[in-house]
């Protein structure tokens, strides 16, 4: 016969899996969406080269029409993906994991993304 503890310590794993899971949905959605965001820039991209040489092609529309609210999307957007890609890593590594390199170098990322957003002006 189980203990009232050991069914609660079972129906806690099963509540923090269920959570899990779904977290790890909600940062594979994000990394997605943005990944995508970061490809398809809004606006799109030039098509052709301008007669006058104001813009080329290829080159996210965005750019020219406002740089400063393309650094700022690009850079929010990077940071969200690189967020959703450390929730992703952390989430994956096990309970009680020995590997503390891999949890070092995920928290090392996150200073480094966490300084990088904080400076508008510093390229990283």
């Amino acid at each position: 016969m189980e203990t009232t503890e050991r069914v609660h310590r079972r129906r806690s794993e099963v509540f923090f899996k269920e959570v899990r899971g779904a977290l790890l949905m909600v940062a594979a959605l994000i990394a997605t969406v943005t990944f995508t965001a970061g490809i398809y820039p809004p606006g799109g991209f030039w098509q052709d080269d301008d007669s006058q040489g104001k813009h080329t092609a290829g080159k996210p529309i965005m750019v020219d029409k406002n740089k400063a609210k393309y650094e700022k999307f690009m850079s929010r957007n990077t940071h969200a993906f690189i967020q959703s890609l450390l929730l992703t890593m952390l989430l994956m590594v096990s309970y009680g994991t020995t590997n503390h390199a891999l949890l070092v170098a995920l928290v090392l990322a996150e200073v480094k993304d966490k300084g990088c957003s904080r400076e508008e002006e510093h390229h990283c």
